[in-house]
């Protein structure tokens, strides 16, 4: 758990440099979702199972990333100390 921590708290310290590139990544989720919700509004097919399909598939993006972001800092870490 101390690990854990520690990795989170270093990452934290790095994530000035992200925060851009995250709010953009962020930013265009946000305009994708809204606009595939606007084509469902306007050919009459809105679902809310499909909508909370797009949003679980964006979080999903999300994790992704900043999973492997947390991965190579660990990488980074391990091969500064070899």
């Amino acid at each position: 758990m101390a690990i854990l921590a520690a990795a989170l708290g270093a990452l934290c310290s790095y994530a000035s440099a992200l925060v851009v590139p995250l709010a953009v990544l962020i930013a265009v989720m946000l305009a994708d979702y809204a606009s595939g919700m606007a084509k469902a509004w306007s050919a009459g097919k809105l679902c809310s199972k499909t909508g909370l399909r797009g949003i679980l598939k964006k979080l999903g993006y999300l994790f992704m990333v900043l999973f492997s972001l947390l991965l190579v800092f660990c990488l980074l870490r391990w091969f500064a100390s070899v």
